[in-house]
């Protein structure tokens, strides 16, 4: 592919950039589609083709054409599919789309397709989502709870759920995961796990309470100053260094 060729196709591109914004989206998508269909295009300039045909067509056409580039041999057209996703593609007709397909899809691209599904952070993708984590591989939990932050404080309990699980990269991930959902919802759901009646639990709730330095925590981080467990003594007095309180001094006076 010479200079003038690649000059040509970038021309078309800009041609059926111009007629989008200006609201003339089918001739816009003809000229995408004809750069998503031609052997010799560049790589940038096709991918570029095919987030536009994409979004030129919308609603349940743009979510099937997406989702057959998911599914295509070119990784490049589907690493431009996947953008899409989350970032040029709106509307609830899209995300239902999109959560229907999930079932039938690979395990790569489903893995995929629920990374993007959760930077969407449309509410109607998460019902499903959940289930998703309830019933698949680990490796699409933790892709699941790795992504659950985005769609805010509501995912503080689904979250919160899966610290303490027995696959340690699952409560791991979950832990991050809460530590990084925004919101006075995520501290409620952290000070919670300070009376939580498994250890690994607690101990979650103390290290997440010193991450985001939560001075509601000091009654739940005092108890657990006086816990039998070592471990668990260390970790709320490491972390009561920094939220301890004037009011506190007596408490921990007891705990000397």
């Amino acid at each position: 592919v010479g200079p003038t060729h690649s000059a040509c196709c970038d021309a078309i591109l800009t041609c059926a950039r111009r007629l989008s914004v200006s609201g003339n989206s089918e001739r816009a998508r003809g000229l995408y589609d004809v750069l998503c269909k031609a052997e010799t295009v560049p790589p940038g300039i096709r991918e570029a083709a095919v987030r536009g045909a994409i979004t030129a067509r919308g609603g349940a056409s743009g979510a099937a054409l997406l989702l057959e580039h998911v599914t295509g041999d070119d990784p490049g057209a589907a690493d431009a599919a996947f953008w899409v996703v989350h970032r040029g593609l709106p509307g609830r007709e899209v995300t239902r789309a999109l959560v229907d397909a999930l079932s039938g899809l690979e395990p790569p691209e489903r893995l995929r397709l629920v990374e993007s599904l959760c930077r969407r952070a449309d509410p109607v993708a998460l019902p499903a989502l959940v289930e998703q984590a309830k019933r698949d591989s680990a490796d699409l939990r933790v892709a699941i709870l790795r992504g659950l932050p985005y769609f805010g404080a509501k995912v503080t309990p689904i979250v919160a759920a899966a610290i303490g699980d027995a696959d340690q990269r699952v409560s791991t991930t979950a832990e991050r995961a809460l530590g990084a959902v925004p919101g006075s919802g995520a501290n409620d759901g952290i000070v919670a796990l300070l009376q939580d009646a498994e250890e690994a639990r607690r101990l979650a709730g103390i290290r997440l309470s010193g991450q985001r330095g939560l001075a509601e925590a000091r009654p739940g981080l005092l108890r657990a100053a006086n816990a039998a467990d070592a471990s668990e003594r260390g970790a709320a007095l490491k972390v009561l260094t920094n939220l301890a309180a004037p009011a506190d001094v007596l408490p921990l006076l007891d705990v000397l």
